[in-house]
């Protein structure tokens, strides 16, 4: 019986395909990424990830004692919501005068924990259940009239400033 010959092993990674991927990224002129054996990590991505995660556990933290004030001091939740997703909403919108490297942090990440509009809607929908209409009257329109107002007002402000010009 003849032995049937195994075709050799490949490296799974060489000195040569090393070099090839360097000369690669120099020619594309890109800075921001790492070249490694497994392929190329593009750094910018990954500061935004890392502060989109971190700014997430700040933002879902203020939330939660939003709601906690509001619960322990007025007995409705729902206002501390309300407040979460409108604060949201100005960060986001103000995070637009912000350089462009804090946006995973602030927009993804701390408005991203902050805000809670599925939260809102089932609250609204408790509301309807109870029969609560003057708060769902409160909580649906001015919620939404309030975060467009806030949006149009703090971004047209942020992007003049970005712009170097006044408000």
């Amino acid at each position: 019986a003849r032995a049937r010959r195994q075709p050799p092993a490949r490296a799974c990674f060489s000195a040569t395909s090393a070099q090839h991927r360097v000369a690669r990224a120099r020619r594309i002129g890109s800075p921001s990424r790492v070249i490694l054996g497994a392929g190329d990590i593009d750094v910018r991505f990954a500061i935004d990830f890392a502060g989109a995660v971190a700014g997430a556990a700040i933002g879902s933290v203020v939330r939660d004692r939003l709601v906690h004030v509001a619960r322990t001091r007025f007995a409705r939740a729902d206002l501390g919501i309300l407040c979460a997703n409108l604060a949201a909403c100005a960060l986001a919108a103000a995070a637009a005068a912000a350089p462009r490297e804090l946006h995973g942090l602030l927009v993804l990440g701390v408005a991203g924990g902050l805000s809670t509009w599925s939260s809102l809607a089932v609250d609204v929908a408790g509301m309807i259940r109870e029969r609560r209409w003057g708060r769902v009257a409160l909580h649906v329109p001015v919620a939404f009239a309030a975060a467009v107002a806030i949006v149009l007002i703090l971004g047209s402000v942020a992007e003049s400033l970005r712009r170097g010009g006044g408000a």
